[in-house]
């Protein structure tokens, strides 16, 4: 199950326009993150390993909304916690943008956006336009910090209506 989890979460990577993520360190399997992540995703600890990761990430806002299920848990974000949540980060004098987040979370209800050979096109036509358009900087932001806390290139990246190139599936091995 595990290894069935690496693969969904390299395709899930790929399908976003990201090149693989790293699961080897020095020629070895990486024992991190990855592969406890592909634990989880693999459904090794059923449900209680999506809690697990909601704490350990620090959202734990998260853990009531996907308690709540797979209907009434985004419609729940959408109408309590990211108000609650923008509120809390302009007290703090953080940057908010409720409708940038209120747009990514109408994104999950659009029929077939999840469909895997949808996804991709609809995602680059229209759903990073139209979040560029709410917060410009967005896409800027989302490319560097994609770099910066995973160390991963972007083979079609954000904002871009082509690919620039193929997914770097070395990039999965230590080079």
């Amino acid at each position: 199950m595990t290894i069935a989890g690496a693969m969904l979460m390299q395709t899930r990577e790929m399908l976003a326009g990201k090149d693989p993520l790293k699961m080897v360190h020095d020629g070895v399997l990486d024992a991190g993150e990855f592969w406890l992540q592909a634990f989880i995703a693999g459904g090794g600890a059923g449900i209680y390993g999506d809690f697990i990761r909601e704490a350990f990430t620090g959202r734990v806002d998260r853990l009531l909304t996907g308690a709540a299920g797979p209907t009434i848990g985004p419609l729940l974000e959408m109408g309590l916690v990211d108000p609650l949540h923008q509120a809390g980060r302009a007290m703090q004098g953080k940057e908010t943008n409720l409708l940038l987040e209120e747009a990514k979370n109408l994104k999950g209800f659009v029929p077939f956006g999840n469909v895997w050979y949808a996804k991709a096109a609809l995602d680059h036509l229209i759903f990073q336009q139209v979040f560029e358009m709410l917060s410009p900087g967005y896409l800027a932001s989302i490319r560097s910090r994609t770099m910066r806390e995973r160390g991963q290139a972007w083979w079609w990246a954000p904002g871009e209506l082509t690919p620039e190139r193929a997914p770097d599936l070395g990039a999965a091995l230590d080079k």
